[in-house]
């Protein structure tokens, strides 16, 4: 899943990644928040603790950092979603 694909799909299931402390393509220091963003030719997807300390997850590709996100997260929020929805 590519950034652009990955947005799309926020915005479609109307996430607020704000909300959700997720930070898309900088790095933070928020307590108890997660992102990744691109240096030195890779994604790089992060944690940061109740402290402000930051810590790396992992390295890789575009697709693989924002599949992790994305089924850490907006399949949970879709799941979330499907549930609201009264059963005809």
């Amino acid at each position: 899943m590519t950034r652009n694909e990955y947005e799309n799909k926020i915005n479609e299931l109307g996430i607020d990644l704000q909300e959700r402390n997720i930070v898309i393509g900088r790095k933070t220091n928020v307590p108890f928040s997660t992102g990744c963003y691109f240096e030195d030719g890779s994604w790089i997807l992060y944690d940061v603790d109740e402290r402000q300390n930051s810590s790396i997850i992992e390295k890789g590709n575009e697709d693989r950092m924002f599949k992790f996100i994305y089924d850490n997260d907006g399949e949970n929020r879709e799941e979330e979603l499907l549930e609201l929805i009264p059963l005809i």
